[in-house]
């Protein structure tokens, strides 16, 4: 998409697109070519008002487990390739070690 498309899209936003759309843009100094998907991606299903099957699109479950997936594939690559003669036991640990949510919740807050 070029810039000129990405600007003219953004022109068609509701005000409280646009808003988020800077807001994303501040905080990963990144600019999104579709802010649906941050803010699918950013909203939890309990502040979803309706609670209906539509509804479940729009939360971020689904994203959350592939993220989860992604996430657990590249620190299983990561550390088959740095301990070639461990286990898979090891591995097993020391993936669940890295990917716990205290381990996470201490790598954002860093």
């Amino acid at each position: 998409m070029n810039i000129l498309t990405s600007y003219i899209k953004l022109l068609s936003l509701e005000k409280q697109e646009k808003e988020f759309f800077y807001f994303v843009k501040h905080q990963l100094g990144y600019t999104p070519h579709n802010v649906f998907y941050y803010k699918k991606a950013l909203t939890h299903k309990s502040a979803l008002q309706k609670k209906n099957e539509a509804d479940s699109i729009l939360c971020n479950e689904r994203l959350e487990f592939l993220g989860d997936s992604i996430l657990d594939s590249v620190i299983a690559d990561y550390l088959f390739c740095a301990y070639p003669h461990k286990d898979e036991g090891f591995l097993t640990q020391m993936r669940a070690k890295i990917v716990n949510r205290k381990s996470l919740n201490e790598i954002a807050m860093s």
